[in-house]
């Protein structure tokens, strides 16, 4: 199972962050915010769902 952020872009869409600045290809800006997801793997099919907490320990905590 993987934790990954997903926050909204000023351009649209969400952001990209890549690059040792983690700042967005797209807007420029280090993103703040938004949920934690889960991504894993059940049943041969890939599930995404939110942790609904913006604190990465609480989704680490509610992972296991």
């Amino acid at each position: 199972m993987s934790l990954y952020r997903r926050v909204t872009c000023a351009k649209g869409g969400t952001c990209n962050t890549k690059g040792a600045s983690a700042t967005c290809s797209k807007c420029g800006k280090q993103p703040k915010g938004g949920a934690w997801w889960y991504r894993f793997r059940f049943g041969g099919r890939i599930i995404h769902e939110s942790s609904r907490s913006q604190s990465l320990t609480v989704a680490r905590d509610a992972e296991k």
